[in-house]
């Protein structure tokens, strides 16, 4: 198979550096990046994959904080609160391990849930004639929903959780409305596009007929997509550019000027015991974290596994969006780990002073 020649768009110092570290070195084939400093942004794009510009990716887990910012919002407006529980919200989760879960620590990975489950394995595969997709025979979507309540060990700090999200996505979505449409409405991040010229494609999967574009890359979302649901966890598309903007509204709230109370949107951030996640973030770990070297100490973002991330400073005014598909065609594929730090210091040196 031909593989189409790259295309750009964007600031030239910028593409020079995807290009170089991302595409060009094999470890992905799109490649955006989009930041933020002071309100004022730059951008670039490199792809291989025949796409149009401006590129849009699956997210992944930054999903996470989409669906965080709905649940703050709704705290914010008085129809949660951050001691809701699950079984409040959804009464046929009473009884099971999950159902006294309180919203505050779905949000920040402490509500004891496993880190994953394979919930999509509760579904058959089956193919038709008339389709080059999978068709899903699934249960019941509460059937998903009970297995992602099943467990829960209280007590043991932090677990980074999936399940923990596709709880909270739930209970949104039965207090609130479709969870998609939360996301726009919050966050200007929704689904994936109808349209696919500028969906980036992800991994290549059998049991699902092939390359993945335009459909959620995570399994379990998939799934509970199909049964109806709304997972919290994976789910959301968006371009570089969106995703900028979304960090930006968190900048305004944190200042006192946007659509979060800013006393909400700094507990959101602010350092717990046991761990590095807040409220719907992750904080900068360890001597050499992904972001490089020139965030500061009250740094907070995310990370999604098909290869993208954002990185937000609020003492720099700094938003910095990398977006990847380092699963196309494979998940084997871990160059993204070595590139990321490198990526984000070579970028910022051509743009911070």
């Amino acid at each position: 198979m031909r593989v189409p020649a790259p295309t750009s768009a964007g600031e030239p110092r910028l593409v020079e550096v995807i290009a170089a570290e991302i595409v060009e070195s094999a470890v992905a084939t799109s490649c955006a990046v989009a930041v933020s400093v002071d309100g004022q942004r730059s951008v670039a794009a490199v792809t291989r994959d025949g796409v149009s510009h401006p590129l849009v990716f699956d997210l992944a887990s930054v999903t996470k904080p989409l669906t965080a910012t709905v649940a703050l919002a709704a705290v914010a407006r008085g129809e949660l609160s951050l001691d809701t529980s699950v079984a409040e919200v959804l009464p046929e989760l009473a009884g099971t391990p999950a159902a006294g879960a309180r919203v505050h620590e779905l949000l920040s990975h402490r509500a004891g849930l496993p880190a994953w489950g394979a919930l999509y394995r509760d579904a058959s595969l089956s193919f038709t004639p008339e389709r080059s997709t999978p068709m899903l025979a699934l249960p019941p979507l509460a059937s998903l929903l009970l297995r992602a309540a099943s467990r829960r060990d209280q007590g043991v700090g932090e677990v980074y959780s999936d399940l923990g999200y596709v709880l909270l996505g739930a209970m949104l979505a039965r207090r609130l409305g479709p969870l998609p449409e939360l996301w726009r409405a919050h966050t200007g991040i929704g689904g994936p596009p109808p349209e696919l010229v500028s969906v980036v494609p992800t991994e290549d999967v059998a049991w699902r007929g092939g390359v993945i574009r335009g459909r959620v890359h995570d399994e379990n979302a998939f799934a509970l997509e199909e049964a109806g649901g709304d997972p919290g966890h994976a789910g959301a598309f968006a371009t570089a550019e969106q995703l900028v903007a979304f960090g930006e509204s968190w900048l305004a709230s944190l200042a006192g000027h946007g659509r979060l109370p800013a006393a909400l949107a700094n507990e959101a951030i602010r350092p717990r015991e046991g761990g590095t996640h807040r409220l719907g973030w992750d904080g900068r770990s360890g001597p050499a974290p992904s972001s490089g070297r020139r965030f500061g100490a009250r740094t907070f973002g995310h990370l999604g596994f098909t290869g993208t991330s954002v990185w937000i400073d609020p003492d720099q005014a700094l938003v910095f969006v990398l977006l990847t598909n380092r699963v196309h065609p494979t998940r084997a594929n871990d160059r993204l780990r070595a590139a990321r730090p490198r990526v984000h210091d070579a970028v910022l040196a051509r743009i911070l002073p």
